[in-house]
């Protein structure tokens, strides 16, 4: 059984429990005492229900040990039951959802879910499977699919390198996931799937960072058929994005026969020089010659009588 509970924020929760005991001894007609029991802490939000199955299972671990440490120790009722919870900020002191910059958000070419917790990995994967026309961007829509993937041994906050724990608990998926250089426009590829060609669902992140320079960091969704749009390389009309160096084609017959050799490598960005820098000048002439010098004879001549001897013209010109 589960428990949601209507917050902004995550909430750090634990519960404390008193009950009462009896022993039934005949000699001195039983007697009676107290336990006092706690849960560890739990983070409960909107998008992390409170498991009471889990909490029930905690506190009856809890009494069968107590009742091992004494003689005949019965539990009788439960005399109070508290919850105490105080407002959890991760990373730093503030949410995890970090706004999509404005210059990707008018490409329209990414889903951020505006999730407020620690598991926004796991909605940008939904966001990717169950991709819905309307309100795409509201936690509300994929709340009902959050059983669809197993994200049981991840670690929250995700790092890319526990992408690949991910991908072993979901065979059928396959992620590739991409983050902002500091130069705009430009993009790294933290992690490629070995699996990419080989998975029915191919799924590609970006992890953003926040402007402000704190560890906050937020997955979203990027959808393939706009992701040529991110690259200010791509044309109108490009549709075929190699998941390797990000170039973009215009049939995926071309982009087949790309990846046979680009797959050969490690995943890279193809960064085109601009108009200034695509020039090339040799400027160096030294490498040009063997020698410093070099003979020029121009084999005209001045004729002068039958017995003057033709003048040739001789050159030296040096290169330097």
């Amino acid at each position: 059984m589960y428990f949601f509970i209507c917050c902004r924020h995550t909430l750090r929760v634990h519960f404390v429990s008193d009950a009462q005991f009896h022993t039934d001894v005949e000699e001195d007609g039983g007697s009676r005492i107290t336990g006092y029991f706690h849960s560890p802490a739990m983070l409960v939000s909107a998008t992390q229900p409170l498991n009471f199955d889990e909490l029930m299972r905690i506190f009856n671990d809890k009494v069968e040990q107590f009742t091992q440490r004494g003689s005949g120790n019965v539990l009788s009722n439960t005399i109070k039951l508290s919850m105490i919870y105080v407002t959890f900020l991760p990373l730093g002191g503030g949410s995890s959802y970090i706004p999509t910059p404005k210059f990707i958000a008018k490409k329209r070419a990414v889903v951020n879910v505006k999730s407020h917790g620690t598991d926004y990995f796991c909605w940008a994967i939904l966001a990717a499977l169950c991709p819905v026309c309307r309100n795409a961007n509201q936690l509300s829509s994929y709340v009902c699919h959050r059983d669809a993937i197993d994200c049981s041994e991840l670690l929250f906050l995700v790092h890319p390198s526990q992408i690949k724990i991910f991908e072993r608990n979901n065979p059928l998926i396959a992620i590739h996931c991409l983050a902002l250089n500091d130069k705009k426009d430009s993009y790294s590829i933290l992690y490629l799937s070995p699996h990419m060609h080989r998975c029915p669902h191919k799924i590609s992140l970006l992890l953003l960072h926040d402007p402000a320079g704190s560890d906050r960091k937020h997955y979203v969704w990027i959808k393939m058929s706009r992701a040529s749009s991110l690259s200010k390389y791509a044309h109108a009309h490009a549709r075929h994005v190699c998941m390797s160096c990000l170039q973009s084609f215009t049939s995926s017959r071309v982009l087949h026969e790309h990846e046979r050799y680009c797959l050969m490598h490690e995943p890279q960005q193809c960064i085109y020089p601009s108009r200034d820098e695509a020039k090339l000048a040799f400027t160096r002439r030294q490498y040009q010659f063997l020698y410093d010098f070099y003979l020029v004879a121009n084999f005209e001549c001045f004729l002068g009588t039958s017995d003057d001897v033709p003048t040739f013209l001789l050159h030296i010109v040096s290169i330097r």
